[in-house]
């Protein structure tokens, strides 16, 4: 009877620590999936600030025109063209700070990769032995080494979000001194 039940905390044991597993494991995918949201915003943030300033051609003639035009040109020439370019390096920034976050997608799957070799075969190595004991703690052993492999690429890949938030951040400040400096020039 000591035989039974010590098999039952066994498993019980066993179970437990494979639904705890599975759950960090699931935790760390939408953590996953929230990064890559982030990240996807932050790219349609990008591409359109860079679409609606640096691609429309005639806003650089209206700049320049308006510089050439300025009674304050000396003055007001190089803050314009530096602030512009800042604002350029922010938004490469944002950009390239983005696409290193969207690159991260090494992650492990929960399960072995070769599926039906490692739970079928008579000679694999992934089940010790046969019974339900070894197969939950085999299974807990696939979602802990998942979940230590994804957790470090998440780690990662939010380094590269946080970085590109704050270039995007920066833009959006060097954007809003730019568009003061552009209006102060054209009234005057």
């Amino acid at each position: 009877m000591t035989d039974t039940h010590q098999n039952n905390q066994s498993v019980s044991f066993e179970k437990t620590r494979y639904q705890y597993c599975k759950e960090l494991f699931e935790r760390e995918r939408e953590r996953k999936e929230t990064l890559e949201r982030k990240a996807q915003m932050i790219l349609s943030l990008v591409t359109l600030m860079l679409g609606v300033i640096y691609f429309k051609l005639d806003f650089f003639k209206n700049l320049k025109d308006i510089i050439s035009n300025s009674s304050f040109k000396s003055f007001f020439a190089w803050p314009l063209y530096v602030v512009l370019c800042i604002l350029a390096i922010c938004l490469l920034g944002a950009l390239f700070s983005v696409l290193k976050s969207i690159k991260l997608q090494i992650y492990k799957e929960e399960h072995p990769k070769n599926f039906i070799s490692s739970l079928f075969a008579p000679e694999s190595d992934y089940l010790k032995s046969e019974n339900e004991v070894a197969f939950y703690r085999a299974t807990a052993m696939s979602y802990a080494i998942a979940l230590e492999q994804n957790s470090d690429i998440n780690d990662k890949k939010a380094i590269w979000v946080r970085y590109s938030w704050y270039s995007l951040i920066a833009a959006i400040v060097i954007l809003a001194v730019f568009i003061a400096l552009y209006g102060y020039v054209s009234i005057t």
